[in-house]
Parts: C-alpha cells; structure tokens; sequence
C-alpha cells in the first residue's frame, strides 16, 4: 500500500473550469507514514478578473495574484508531488478537474491517481455530523481552522481530517472492517488497499474486540445497563427545599408551581410563556419531582431538536440539582429504529447503488457507537432513505418467532427502557399513534406536558386521517419485486425451492403483480388528469390543490379511476389468496429454513399486509364520503404524471381529543410561546377540545425588553397588497428589500407566505446591482434543508435569506447573525386551501363567521411564530419590518399587534425609516 498522501486544495475563480474559471491559489500538504512531512503553497495569476463574490469569500484580490506566478511556472513542481501517492481532497472531482485541465493546458499529459475524497470518507466515518462543510468538520474535532476559503489553511484541515478519521479507522473492529471492504469497492475513494493493510495489522489484535458485542459478524456498541433505583423514603423531600439553591427567575417560579399545583390537584392546564421565560426547565422540574414522588410523567414534543435539547442540554443540568437519580427514557416511533435482522440481511445483497453502499456503511460505523439505534442520530445521504424503509423496524417486527437479533433489537430496548422511566420523552405524532392504535405503543400515563403545543391540533388531523400517493405503493411493489429482479419475490421462491416445497404460485403472483403495477400507476395517472383538467386556478403554480367529493364527482375519467381501483382490488384479492396458501404452507416447514431466510420469508408476507393497507386507505379516499372527514388531491403540475398525493383528514378533531385523550388523563398541561390571540386563551381551548374541561391557564409575558430591543417599521409607500397587479408588489417588494439590505448589511430574514411570491422575488433581487455584494440564499431555490440554508445563511457576512412556511417557527438566529426580519404579508392561509375553505364553509353553515371564528386566530398565531425569529436572547438587537399594510389600515390589524410585547412602531415612508435605521442599529 502506498503510504503518501497529497491533500491538495485550491480557490479558484468560479466553478466550471471548461468555462475559462481559474486556479487563483494552490496548496498541498504531503503525509507520509501519519505524519505531515511538506508543506506546499503558492498564489497563481489566473490573467482573468477575480468576481467580487470570490474576493469577499476568499480575501484573495487581482492585487494579491498579480505578481503571482501563472500556473505553468509552478505545475512541474506540483505535479512532481503526486509521484506514487494518493489524492486527496475535500471534494475530489472539483479540485482533480481543475488540475487536469490546467496540466493539460501547459502541455502535461493527463495524469492518473489513486484518490481518497475526504468528504466521503467523513460521511462514512463520522454519521451522526451535522455538515460536512470543511469548516463545521473541524469544529467537530476541535481544529484550528484560521483563514477558510484560503487553499493553504483549508489544506492544512483536510490534512488534519483525514490523520483523525485514519486513526478511528485503524480501531475499529475487525468484523466492521471486513464489511467495508467488501463495500468500498462501490466507493468513489480508493480505499480497498488501506483497509486491507489496516485488517492485516488488526488480525494480530483480536483482543481488542472484547469493547464491542461481535455478534453474527456486526460489532454493536456494548450497552450501558442503568441500575434500577428505588428510593425508599420521599415523603418528606419538598420541592421547595431541593431549589433552596437554584437561581429561576420570577416566570419561571410562576410556571413551576401552577404546573405542579395543576399535576397534584389533576386538573389540565394551559400555560403561554414568551420567549426568555425558561419554559423548558420551568416544566421539567416541577414533572420530575412529581414523577418521581407519584407517577411517571410523558413529555411530548413536536420537533426532534427540541427533544435533543432536553436529552443533551437540559436534563443533564438538572439531574444534578435533584438529591435522587431519575430514570429518563426517549421513546420514538417504531419506524425510527433499526432493524439489525434486516440490516444483516440487506448486507448480503449486492447492489451497485452508490447511496446504498456509502448507507451501509455510514450505518456499519454507526452501530459501533450507537446505543439507540435511532436514525435520527445520523444522516443518510438522500438515496440512503430508500435503504431505510428496507431496514427499518416495522409493527410486524414483534411477530417472527425465534428472531436472532430480539435480544439486541433497538426497539424493545426502548420500550423497556420507557418501561421503567420517571420520566418519558416522545412527540406529538407517537402520541396520536398511541391514541388510534388502542394506547399500544406507550406505557401507560396520566399526566403529560405537551410543548410546542400550537402544532398539537394540527398535527393530530394529519395523523388522525391519511396519506396515500404512487411513491408508497412503487416502494412495497419494489420490494416484493417480480421473479425477475432480486426483490423479496424471487428470493422467497428460491427458498421454497431449497426446502423442497410447491413454488408453482409464485409464477401466478409474479403475473398479478405485474398487472397491480400497471393499474396503480394508470391509476395515479387518471387522478393527475383529472386535477389538471378540472383545474381552476389559472396562475403559474408550483402545486395544485383539488378537493374532492366523491359524491359529485362525474365523467369519462372519473369512471376511469373507479374502474380502476375496482381492477386493483379484485387483483389483489387474486394475490392474497395464493399469500394466504404460501403462509400455511411454510408454516409447517420454516423450522428447516436459517433465521436469514425466515426473516426474508417474513418480511415477503409482510409486504403484502402493507400493501392491503394502502390499497384500503386507497378505496377509503375514493369511494368513503363521510361528512366529517376532508378529501383533497395535490400535485406539481410540472411533475410526473403519476405523481399525486391524496390526503384524507378529519375536519376537526376537537370532540375525538375530548373523548379520547383529556377524558382518560388526569393533567394534561399544554404550553407554548404562542397559544393565546389578544391575551385570550378562548381560541386554542376551542379547538383543542378542553371548553368541557374549565383548564387552569396562565399567560407569561416574555422577559425581553423589546422596547429597547426591537422596532416595528411598517413602510406606507408600499402598495397595499391586495389593490395592485401581483407583479406590480412583487417589483415594488424587491425593490425595498435590497434598499433596507443595504443599510443592515444584510443579516436578514424575508418571510413569505407563498413560494410563488418567494421565487418572483429572487429572481428580481438577483438582478438588482446593488446587491452584487450579497449572498441570496432562497429556500426551494439554493437546495438543501432549512438547518443547512440557516447555516449556509449565518456563515457569510452579507446575507439575505428567504424562507416560507417551516421558517415562521423553530428557526434559531441569535444575536448579530439576524438584525432584520421582514414579513412580506400577514400569513393568512390561502382561501382554496381545502382544509380552510372546507372549514370556513362549515362554520358559515352553522351561522358562524369563519374570518373572525378561524382565518384571523390562526394568522395571529402565525404571525406571533414568525416575530419570534428576531429576539433571541436578551442581548438581541432588531428591526421587525412588516410590508403588508393591512396591518394599520384594517379594523383586525390591531389584533396582530395587541397580540405581540410592546415595541415601537414607525409607520413612514421607506427613506424615513432607512434614516431611523441609521439611528438604531
């Protein structure tokens, strides 16, 4: 194996070197045996202009390179060091086709290497990253990154990356190495040699593997076992005298005693604490300390951030406050954990899929340091998802018997774990799972503290009702497969065949599953025809959304999709009958099958119950016309013609949360930064079923000081939104977006309610001059997560991000990371949305004003969302600037305001307020 790396970086002047973008500076660091032996760098004169995007990301001017040497000068000397070494890059392909076409350019012939891309290799290596951005990997292992975006300090990191990553390389266990190797020849590094060296030195060592549980050729990370502790005498422990040297603030003294008062007098409560409250140790102390002297306490939440921050953050601070051990426990979903049967499965199956391959063994790395086997520790490269419904747990996972990996299996841990809990921490979504499935996936509770409660009614219609779409069906037909592919299908018939049993009707199945294909895509292709022709709106919309009533609907295609989905049904049927003879018999021969082949068999028959449900929530979205119940179909008009989701949820959950939830609990605490409009609780108790309940409430107001944090800038000479052309807004909103960049130096966050709107504005503001200097970063449009464009928005200086939907709530921007936010229009939700619209006719059918009664309470809460994104802490200085006017010049505008903490607000002009900028900040 050859033992010299050469970690090259470069900056260049653009990213396409075909289109005449240059190396503007090259470095490289040699390592030779682990150790760094040379070092390499120097400026290069591209004889080109250096954009002014890449000066500021860089520091690297047309001064600095203009007595630099060309690359021809320096390319002997370059090339002169990959002699017998490996490449190595943060990002091959982009510094490797740079050099090439330089090289060529001078004359040299088109050089050949092995290489090793350290971004890959982090991928593998290092799972659970959040970024594998250069910058974010060093501040994981704690380096010295001092000039980034210069090619010598960023060489210099990589280097230093990948001597940390070799070294957890070289001790990892032997059985993990041996899988990578059969692996990495599906890589894109040349990683074969190095491993083979690597499992050579390892083999002498085997001692070594004593730290992990080998078992059936995988390494798990050995688990700690939590002692149980019982605590004999609690009664006389006051809470009182625990906190006797605990700092809390006023609020949060507040919020802890009504919490506690509402757990020990089982009343349900709900409690608003603003931003700066402290709600979160506000609610925990108070639930641990009863858990712990009564009864277990559950603790929901929405988002899975918010349940790290519990998990890594909070918790751990405050099991030191308690003079007694608490026994917490996370509890998820069964479809959030690992299957290591199926894992051990999927390893033997060769796949040329480069995402698969780098999942498999990004997961191999994984469950050498897992203890949960939760995917939401790691991150699987985007086709890695398709992996993970393969490998998976499932609710059919508890039904195989004699199951090798059940001693192991992550989920039952978890179960257990939650089994003995003080305290158990979930989300909304399990807990409506729990409520719809008979109370069969959490331990049994009586009290429970629901944070980011706002998302709670929403979020229990969507679990509450379905969602069915081709992709679903496309995945379960994929993994049946047909006798012709490698799916479960073909692998089942060869083990019927080695045990000797009748495989005669797997010929038949195969025919039938082939037609169902057909029939479920014509269908799906029917349903797209139909929106796109009954299709009243006329914009050029990004997604169109249908409501459908089965009841009135008519014509030739509708004819089309019910005989359709009759076809589906009956062939089906066809299929489960020959299933159904296949289960009986090899119920009296899988004792002669290997645990891997009966897993294969189990998971084929399961795939059959999967798919009889999304064909009977299919029929239910068609043919069920309960009046309760809302149906409506939504697709990318530019998308695949099957490409169509169908959704099915109930209007309102109210009643079902009544009967089913707060009547069998004894506390039920709801808490949020935004659960009350005009200072009044009446809105959210309404609709979250608590009016027959009286619920204790208590509203906290934030502890910032926004007068002297923040102001509110309304510019009048804005048209009013809905009186104008939408181009004509749209214009004069960009305009007055780049204006107000200008004088915050960027640091903004524009918040949209329509990613129509969102899309017209970028493309104006990207061809505004002034903004040359800044960074326009749009979600839907730079690609990526809202955590990636967060972070993406806060590494550059002069930044503007634009966002809709998910970035009114939940995003994080604190101090001088954000000194504006604009809101384009107060967020109504949009009158065809099928929800609203079937919502709002049902309450003016009752004699209700559904404006007042639903569309205004649901914008002020979102609205209260989005102003949440300026002040952070209480150090936050900001300019919340609202461009949508109604809010002054309409009767209901003052409910948005009454809503928010007492600022200043500045209604002028645009330069009048770029002036008071200019004063504030």
């Amino acid at each position: 194996m050859k033992n010299r790396f050469v970690v090259v970086d470069l900056e260049t002047t653009g990213n396409i070197p075909k289109k005449d973008d240059k190396i503007i500076q090259f470095a490289a660091v040699v390592i030779e045996d682990g150790e760094i032996v040379e070092r390499f760098a120097s400026f290069v004169n591209p004889n080109r202009d250096i954009p002014q995007f890449i000066e500021q990301l860089t520091g690297i001017s047309n001064d600095v390179v203009a007595n630099a040497p060309e690359f021809s000068i320096i390319a002997p000397e370059i090339i002169s060091l990959f002699e017998d070494s490996y490449f190595v890059a943060h990002n091959v392909p982009f510094d490797l086709s740079f050099l090439q076409i330089e090289f060529e350019n001078c004359g040299y012939e088109f050089f050949d290497c092995l290489t090793i891309d350290t971004v890959e290799l982090s991928r593998i290596m290092l799972p659970w990253a959040d970024s594998y951005k250069l910058g974010q990997l060093a501040e994981s292992f704690s380096l010295v990154h001092d000039n980034p975006h210069q090619a010598d300090s960023d060489a210099e990191v990589t280097a230093e990356i990948l001597l940390k990553i070799f070294a957890k390389l070289n001790k990892l266990p032997l059985v993990t190495l041996r899988k990578l190797l059969s692996l990495s020849k599906h890589l894109k590094s040349d990683l074969y040699e190095i491993l083979e060296e690597i499992i050579t030195k390892r083999s002498e060592f085997l001692d070594e593997e004593k730290e992990y549980d080998v078992y059936r050729g995988l390494a798990l990370k050995k688990c700690t076992v939590e002692k149980d502790s019982f605590i004999s005498d609690l009664e006389n422990v006051k809470l009182s005298n625990i906190l006797e040297d605990v700092s809390l603030r006023q609020g949060q003294l507040e919020m802890l005693t009504f919490i506690l008062n509402a757990m020990e007098t089982n009343q349900h409560a709900l409690v608003e604490a603003g931003t700066g409250i402290g709600k979160t140790l506000a609610y925990l102390l108070p639930s641990i300390y009863f858990a712990k002297i009564n009864e277990r306490v559950v603790i929901s939440t929405h988002t899975i951030q918010l349940q790290q921050q519990l998990l890594e953050r909070d918790i751990p601070k405050i099991k030191e406050i308690f003079p007694f051990p608490i026994n917490i426990a996370l509890l998820k979903g069964i479809g959030h954990y690992l299957s290591l049967r199926k894992f051990e499965q999927v390893l033997y199956e060769e796949s040329d899929n480069y995402d698969e391959n780098l999942s498999k063994a990004q997961i191999l790395i994984w469950l050498t340091e897992t203890e949960t086997g939760d995917i939401d520790e790691i991150h699987l490269p985007s086709g890695g998802k398709i992996l993970w419904e393969k490998v998976k747990c499932n609710r059919t996972e508890n039904t195989i018997r004699d199951c090798p990996w059940e001693s192991r299996c992550f989920y039952k841990r978890a179960r257990k774990q939650a089994e003995k809990a003080d305290i158990i921490i979930t989300n909304h979504a399990l807990l409506y799972s729990n409520i719809m499935n008979n109370h069969a996936y959490l331990p049994s509770y009586q009290y429970i503290i629901v944070d980011e409660a706002h998302h709670l009614e929403p979020i229990g219609r969507k679990y509450l009702g379905q969602k069915v779409n081709y992709i679903q069906f496309h995945s379960i037909i994929t993994q049946i497969g047909i006798l012709d592919s490698h799916g479960l299908l073909m692998q089942s018939k060869k083990i019927f065949t080695n045990v000797g049993l009748d495989d005669s009707s797997f010929q038949l199945i195969d025919i039938l599953i082939k037609e169902l294909k057909i029939n479920i895509s014509d269908l799906f292709r029917s349903i797209h025809n139909m929106v796109i022709k009954n299709n009243k709106q006329n914009d050029n919309t990004y997604r169109i959304q249908y409501l459908l009533d089965s009841s009135k609907e008519s014509g030739g295609i509708w004819q089309e999709i019910l005989e359709l989905q009759s076809r589906i049904k009956i062939h089906f049927k066809e299929i489960i009958v020959s299933v159904r003879l296949q289960q009986d018999v090899f119920s009296n021969y899988d004792s002669m099958t290997t645990p891997l082949h009966k897993g294969i068999v189990h998971d084929y028959f399961a795939s059959y119950e999967e798919l009889g449900a999304a064909i009977i929530e299919l029929e239910k979205f068609l043919l069920d016309n309960q009046k309760k119940y809302i149906s409506w179909i939504e697709l990318d008009p530019k998308g695949p013609l099957n490409s169509a989701n169908l959704y099915r949820e109930p209007i309102e959950i109210a009643d079902r949360l009544a009967d089913t939830f707060y009547q069998n609990k004894k506390s039920v605490i709801l808490t949020s930064a935004t659960l009350t409009i005009d200072n009044t609780f009446e809105y959210v108790i309404e609709k979250n079923g608590l009016t027959d309940f009286q619920p204790l409430t208590l509203l906290l107001k934030s502890t910032f000081d926004y007068k002297n944090q923040a102001k509110i800038m309304i510019p009048n000479d804005m048209p009013v939104i809905n009186s104008v052309p939408i181009d004509e807004y749209v214009h004069s909103l960009a305009l007055q977006i780049a204006e107000i960049a200008i004088r915050t130096n960027g640091r903004m966050l524009v918040l949209f309610t329509s990613y129509e709107m969102l899309k017209s504005t970028y493309e104006i503001l990207k061809k505004i001059l002034i903004l040359d200097n800044f960074i326009l970063i749009a979600q839907g449009i730079s690609g990526g997560s809202r955590t990636k464009l967060t972070k993406n928005f806060q590494a550059f200086d002069k930044a503007i991000l634009l966002g809709t939907n998910s970035f009114w709530e939940g995003v994080d921007i604190p101090g001088d990371d954000l000194s504006a936010l604009i809101m384009v229009r107060l967020p109504f939700a949009p009158p065809n949305d099928p929800v609203f619209s079937t919502r709002a006719k049902m309450i003016t059918e009752a004699g209700g004003d559904p404006f007042h009664e639903l569309s205004l309470p649901e914008a002020v809460i979102r609205f209260k969302q989005g102003v949440g994104r300026l002040i952070r802490s209480e150090n936050d200085k900001g300019i919340l600037f609202i461009m949508d006017r109604r809010i002054t010049t309409t009767s209901y505008g003052k409910k948005f305001l009454s809503s928010l903490p007492t600022m200043t607000i500045f209604e002028q002009p645009l330069q009048s307020l770029l002036q008071e900028i200019d004063n504030w900040l």
